[in-house]
């Protein structure tokens, strides 16, 4: 049995040579190169941040549940919930979650920095040469074919979002408490619904649980809630509570120092970090919350705002990354760069702080029996959203259009029935709407 053992170590040993280090006595011990992990993070989230247009779950699911399987769809629903009820970009943060988990801390930060750079880099420099008032020409072509990344961006929202439910929200009564969130949310969504209705949703869910017998309650956990893994990677609760007092900090020395001190980098800084701490659960609707204010102050006109917003729509990335043109647009030319850079890191900043710190929380506490009820109302709120998210995209993107809704049914099939990886389906529904769009006009 000894001679087993040492021949199947000896053959680890002889598979990961070139991660092998000597101990003082000469003998080998395995050690994980830092690269491996560093790679992982450097190309799936590179890849991710060309190709996530609208900044929607539905790729995030596609390429890390189903093809990577770093989490699963509770893991993922799990760490959506959280983003959904803090400040700050939801997937990018969805994204630092995935990135620890898998790699640790500092994977986690440079998985959400290749995520946002494409789109943050493109509006900083569209923000920054605007102030040389040069008009740019989009040839039609190029239309066509970002008609179809959003296409495949729709699609891959839509079958993600079916995945989801189906995995997760399994018991008539939660179906029922994420078709009314999803039905209110279509009709009326203000800021504060779904930090609201997460609350509401939950404690419903532990009512719910809590009345029933312990048999049908025990086999609902075993069910829906699957991830109860503890994971090495997660940074203590110390540091995590150390992040959030830091997060207090910078906020309450921005505000006094702007009273104080009238110098624009520093009233810069702190409306961004301001309005990054306010605006919760990301999306179209907190974006907006910027506009009077910056316009009040003359920092920017309205048409520059309507081009920003367009943009960040047009661009893949969070929409957060509306900031770096904001900031770039405020500067002029001569330090747009500067004042781009300043208004992202702050925009982004509260949400990121504040997510570090409550994760290895949430982590620590997740588990308990009262918890468990509680998340069950969590995932089937996330879920009545992230549905309604995806009718709302439907509406704003594909409408009745012929073309649009064939190429996002062509992505679909593509995705269900030949299960291609992600950036084949991309790839194939551009050149399908630059094909079709040779003959017809696509809007």
């Amino acid at each position: 049995m000894q001679e087993e053992s040492n021949v199947d170590i000896s053959e680890q040993y002889a598979e990961n040579e070139e991660n092998t280090i000597l101990n003082t006595d000469g003998n080998k011990t395995v050690k994980k190169s830092c690269w491996v992990p560093f790679k992982e993070t450097l190309v799936n989230f590179t890849l991710l941040g060309f190709t996530n247009f609208g900044g929607t779950i539905g790729l995030i699911q596609k390429q890390f549940v189903e093809e990577k399987q770093w989490v699963t769809n509770e893991k993922l629903i799990e760490l959506y919930g959280l983003a959904q009820s803090l400040p700050g970009a939801n997937i990018c943060k969805v994204i630092i979650g995935i990135g620890m988990l898998r790699n640790g801390f500092w994977n986690g930060i440079l998985g959400n920095i290749l995520y946002c750079f494409p789109g943050f880099v493109g509006l900083l420099l569209i923000g920054w040469l605007q102030n040389l008032k040069i008009q740019i020409t989009i040839p039609y072509w190029l239309q066509n074919a970002h008609i179809g990344l959003i296409c495949s961006g729709i699609a891959f929202s839509m079958l993600a979002t079916w995945k989801l439910s189906i995995s997760i929200v399994k018991i008539q009564f939660l179906k029922i408490i994420a078709c009314i969130v999803c039905m209110i949310a279509l009709l009326y969504r203000p800021i504060w619904f779904l930090p609201i209705s997460i609350v509401f949703g939950s404690l419903i869910s532990l009512l719910y649980f809590s009345v029933k017998e312990e048999k049908s309650i025990q086999e609902t956990k075993e069910e829906v809630l699957s991830t109860q893994e503890t994971n090495n990677h997660i940074i203590p609760v110390w540091i995590g509570i150390l992040f959030i007092i830091v997060f207090l900090v910078i906020l309450v020395l921005l505000f006094v120092s702007q009273i104080f001190v009238q110098w624009e980098p520093l009233l810069i800084m702190e409306y961004f970090f301001r309005m990054g701490t306010l605006i919760i659960g990301g999306g179209q609707t907190g974006i907006l919350l910027l506009r009077d204010e910056m316009i009040l102050k003359g920092w920017i006109s309205e048409i520059q705002f309507i081009n920003g917003f367009s943009l960040s729509n047009a661009l893949p990335g969070p929409k957060f990354n509306i900031a770096a043109y904001l900031g770039a647009a405020m500067g002029g030319f001569k330090y747009g760069l500067v004042y781009g850079i300043i208004s992202g890191i702050m925009f982004f900043l509260p949400g990121t702080l504040l997510y570090i710190g409550m994760l290895p929380i949430w982590e620590k506490v997740k588990n308990s029996s009262l918890i468990k009820k509680l998340i069950l109302g969590l995932n089937a709120v996330v879920i009545g959203y992230v549905i309604a998210t995806v009718i709302e995209l439907w509406m704003q993107h594909i409408k009745l259009y012929p073309v649009h809704i064939v190429s996002t049914v062509f992505s679909l099939a593509l995705l269900a029935i030949f299960d291609l990886h992600a950036i084949l389906v991309v790839v194939f529904s551009m050149l399908f709407t630059l094909v079709v769009g040779l003959f017809i006009q696509l809007e």
